[in-house]
């Protein structure tokens, strides 16, 4: 079974300090699936934090164990992270 979950979020740029809004895409290994609350609750403290959007998609792509895509704007440059 494929399952792929897409969700919005925010975290702090550690260049401005600006805050970006995000689009990520989890998209599950096919072989088990993950509870909406567990996303949430990891995605939570993004929004207190400084990441980079490269770094979050690498930390979505371990804690979930399948392709994470993300998309977010800084400074009017869309920016687009896949980790297979």
């Amino acid at each position: 079974m494929k399952i792929k979950y897409t969700l919005k979020f925010k975290s702090i740029c550690p260049s401005d300090k600006d805050i970006i809004d995000y689009k990520a895409i989890i998209h599950s290994n096919g072989r088990n699936f993950t509870l909406v609350e567990d996303i949430k609750k990891f995605v939570e403290n993004f929004e207190k934090e400084e990441h980079f959007q490269e770094d979050i998609t690498q930390l979505l792509a371990d804690q979930f164990q399948g392709k994470v895509v993300t998309y977010g704007t800084h400074q009017g440059v869309k920016i687009k992270c896949v980790i297979k």
